[in-house]
């Protein structure tokens, strides 16, 4: 997140987590897509099983963030959060 689109306005909302974005072009895990097999969606599972505690009431995603260029998440990283969802 850009620091300054943050300024003023104090810490997220208290109970609510926070993931790693998908970013293939700079993989928060080093790894390549598709190579990968989207293991990027592991970080995802690790967060909720982590931190959730059981406690989890939904799951908020921008399908894509567009601050300074458009970065899109792999297809394959959408439907497995959908079928994280739906389980």
């Amino acid at each position: 997140s850009l620091p300054v689109t943050k300024r003023g306005f104090g810490s997220y909302s208290p109970g609510f987590l926070h993931a790693p974005y998908p970013y293939c072009y700079r993989c928060p895990i080093g790894k390549h897509y598709p190579e990968c097999g989207v293991e990027c969606f592991h970080l995802v599972e690790d967060t909720i099983r982590n931190e959730a505690k059981g406690q989890l009431a939904g799951i908020f995603l921008e399908p894509f963030l567009a601050a300074g260029g458009l970065i899109v998440p792999p297809k394959e990283w959408v439907t497995l959060l959908d079928n994280y969802c739906h389980e």
